[in-house]
């Protein structure tokens, strides 16, 4: 059975049948027998009963007999003796013995048959749920510190290997999701170690002078205020990331106002680059979802198409409303992102190595995680030193 590349529930159900078969045909095959060994022998009896006490008179023709004689009797008539009663009672109770002894015989037949059925079907079951038993070992094997490990497919199409299949992935993503948790721990220790270590240093430095001036307290003050500002928006945007989780997604939301808003806003921030930046859109339906986290994520992109194209440069942003979505596409003709660095974006506190604004590497992360929480995907083409293209869709 192992070798019969059948999925699970056709090679129960087929040998089942097949059971069902042998155990009908047992019975039937047993059940003639007992008939073929009882019948004969009441038979036999039977017929000895009749002969002891039938007697056929020859047949006599009508003309021969005496007119005078009133009971006249019929040619070949069969006449029964006077043991004819007693007779009848005793092949009435040899067929009702024979009776009895199928009924027996037959359910003695059907109790052997459902167990021999029974425990065939057990060695079925057990056989075919054996692969199965072997998963679920494997699977109670696994932990956090092991969910790269994946668990072996085999080569038969049926539902243990699609089962494999989906708890390989499963595990894939898991074993993604801790490691993304990992880092996002290291990256907010390392973040506020930061300003941290600077207050401290300069603190230190200040005490350890003997004539500090007002201007050295000054200069520590002013330190210090941009550490602890620079803590505080870090603080502020991983609360923000944490309190979306929570948040309604019941507004109507108008994407095309959102869309205004966003290039209204980075307006300021365009001109001091001289970019020039275009906003395009149709009628755009209104969707459900959070009117805030929206704009927030648009924004941050834009925020950073800005950041990273060139003074003099180009931005476009578009959203049209297509059949069963709506798309919103960020172009700039910027530095562009290498490759290798395209699927880290996304990845809380990560920072190209030419990353030099004040940012602290959350509001890609931010962005993605709003549009997955509305149902959408966000995807990014990028070409170095050509631009970017960020592709938001959000489904109505």
């Amino acid at each position: 059975m192992k070798n019969l590349n059948f999925p699970l529930r056709w090679r129960i159900s087929i040998f089942t049948a097949l059971i069902v078969l042998a155990s009908s045909a047992i019975l039937v095959v047993f059940i003639n027998l007992n008939v073929s060994r009882l019948v004969p022998n009441a038979a036999t009896q039977i017929i000895g009963y009749t002969q002891g006490n039938v007697t056929i008179t020859p047949n006599v023709n009508p003309a021969d007999q005496n007119p005078a004689v009133g009971n006249q009797q019929q040619p070949g008539t069969a006449i029964i003796g006077n043991k004819a009663s007693g007779s009848s009672v005793l092949i009435s109770n040899e067929m009702q013995s024979l009776v009895n002894k199928i009924l027996v015989g037959s359910i003695i037949i059907l109790i052997i048959t459902v167990i021999i059925g029974g425990v065939s079907s057990h060695l079925v079951a057990v056989s075919s749920l054996k692969p199965l038993k072997k998963l679920i070992g494997k699977i109670r094997a696994l932990g956090a510190d092991n969910l790269a490990d994946t668990l072996p497919v085999p080569n038969q199409k049926d539902e243990i290997r699609e089962l494999s299949i989906s708890f390989n992935q499963m595990f894939a993503k898991l074993n993604n999701a801790f490691d993304s948790q990992k880092r996002f721990n290291a990256g907010v220790a390392h973040e506020l170690k930061t300003p941290l270590t600077v207050i401290k240093s300069n603190i230190s430095a200040v005490l350890e002078q003997e004539d500090c001036t007002a201007e050295n307290y000054k200069e520590l003050c002013q330190t210090i205020n941009q550490s602890a500002t620079k803590m505080n928006l870090m603080i502020e945007e991983l609360l923000e990331m944490v309190s979306q989780e929570n948040a309604s997604l019941d507004d109507n939301v108008s994407m095309e106002t959102i869309i205004y808003d966003v290039c209204e806003d980075i307006s300021e921030m365009s001109s001091k680059k001289n970019i020039k930046v275009d906003c395009v859109t149709n009628h755009i339906s209104l969707i459900k979802g959070n009117e805030i986290l929206l704009y927030r994520a648009v924004f941050n992109i834009a925020e950073n198409a800005v950041k990273y194209t060139q003074t003099g440069g180009k931005i476009h942003i578009s959203c049209v409303d297509e059949k069963n979505q709506i798309k919103i596409v960020i172009l700039d003709n910027g530095i562009g992102i290498e490759d290798d660095k395209l699927k880290k974006i996304f990845e809380p506190f990560y920072r190209t190595d030419r990353d030099n604004s004040n940012g602290h590497g959350l509001g890609l992360p931010l962005a993605k995680s709003v549009i997955l929480r509305h149902g959408g995907e966000i995807l990014v083409d990028s070409t170095l030193g050509s631009g970017t293209t960020f592709t938001i869709k959000i489904p109505k």
